[in-house]
């Protein structure tokens, strides 16, 4: 375990003895302030305060997740939460044939699927419907997860009003690609001061996505995550309310989970220095780190490759750091511990690229309709002058 750390942020209006409203309020709620920022906008009677606060909870401590344990789950997860993006394709291409065939594909679609004639559709039927109209192969866990995009009552069945026709299905599957795509994979960690997905996700939005295709092991853990998340929300809750009373109406406070020892920014930080871009060249670094060659590195040996990067660390951050790689908590990392953690660095920064280029694909995007707009009003008022 671990202790919770947090991120508070204020906003309120200019008031003498704010920062003793804080002190007061931090003390009581046992919060240890570890870092604190402060801006004042304005200099007039109407000037706010931002206010950071980087706090420890002495009160509540969370589980201490490892990075190959963090792996797991972001993979579990994705699991859980959509059909992958091969399914998605192999569904819209056997739509889309099965669109050149059809008479009319904005009749209903899935009423046929009902061969027991009982006014609804079960998994089984969908199943084999699919199958047979779109001439392709379903797991039952497949089957399911394109029960759920539709089954809005969540009864496990398709009601008539859930059976919608070709077309709709069709665009239902595009508008999950698009939104995969535009998500870019955003179960990765975001930053040093927001939670990971993984530390976000409650029971509540648990119980959204279908866990029967994972196994229990993989059940157990995004569940045990989200338990803990649920204490984290209400903690966080709780301090928003308190500080929210006490600066005033027009204050507004917001709690995030943060991290003083993001390993990302780390690893950031270690792969440029050594101008790292692959695993093999991650394991080529462990092996000059190993200086005696026994296929593991020590705490102090990590420490010192740390410092050779550049990277300013306490040495609670060098433990942390450690220990969430050190996976079988030996005292060691191996060659095979610092290879996985590697791999999954390397996973997330490829999903971070990925979204950097599809932000910038969309701003090019709005930029061409900005201009193609502008030139066709340009061409408006032109044959408007050229009518005059």
């Amino acid at each position: 375990m671990t202790p919770l750390y947090l991120h508070i942020k204020s906003t309120a209006p200019a008031s003498w003895g704010q920062q003793e409203i804080f002190r007061q309020i931090l003390n009581d709620m046992n919060l240890e302030v570890m870092d604190r920022r402060t801006n004042r906008n304005g200099r007039t009677l109407s000037a706010e305060v931002q206010t950071d606060l980087f706090v420890k909870d002495k009160s509540m401590n969370v589980k201490f997740q490892k990075i190959a344990g963090q792996k797991r789950i972001k993979n579990a997860l994705k699991v859980a939460m959509d059909l992958t993006k091969d399914d998605l394709n192999a569904l819209t291409s056997a739509i889309e044939e099965l669109q050149k065939m059809a008479n009319d594909d904005r009749a209903p679609f899935f009423t046929k699927f009902d061969t027991n004639n009982d006014g609804v559709v079960s998994l089984r039927e969908l199943k084999n419907g699919l199958e047979k109209e779109l001439s392709i192969n379903l797991t039952k866990a497949q089957a399911r997860k394109v029960m759920d995009l539709f089954d809005e009552s969540k009864d496990g069945l398709l009601q008539k009003d859930e059976m919608v026709s070709l077309n709709e299905f069709k665009q239902r599957l595009q508008t999950i690609m698009d939104e995969m795509k535009s998500n870019a994979l955003n179960l990765s960690t975001r930053s040093s001061e927001k939670p990971s997905l993984v530390r976000r996700i409650s029971t509540i939005d648990l119980s959204h996505v279908s866990l029967v295709s994972l196994e229990k092991e993989a059940q157990t853990a995004l569940e045990e995550v989200a338990k803990e998340q649920d204490q984290i929300i209400a903690r966080g809750t709780e301090i928003e309310d308190s500080l929210e009373r006490a600066l005033g109406e027009e204050s507004t406070v917001v709690v995030d989970v943060w991290n003083p020892w993001p390993w990302t920014e780390l690893f950031d930080k270690i792969a440029s220095h050594y101008e790292l871009e692959s695993v093999d060249h991650f394991e080529a670094v462990f092996a000059s780190i190993d200086i005696d060659g026994g296929g593991t590195v020590d705490q102090e040996e990590i420490y010192e490759a740390l410092l050779q990067a550049g990277v300013d660390i306490s040495e609670e951050g060098v433990a942390t750091l450690f220990n969430m790689i050190d996976e079988d908590g030996s005292g060691e990392i191996d060659k095979e511990e610092w290879k996985e953690a590697a791999d999954f660095y390397l996973e997330l920064k490829e999903e971070e690229n990925e979204r950097a280029r599809m932000e910038n694909d969309k701003s090019k995007a709005q930029e061409r309709l900005r201009k193609q707009k502008l030139a066709k009003l340009g061409a408006q008022a032109k044959s408007l002058q050229q009518k005059k």
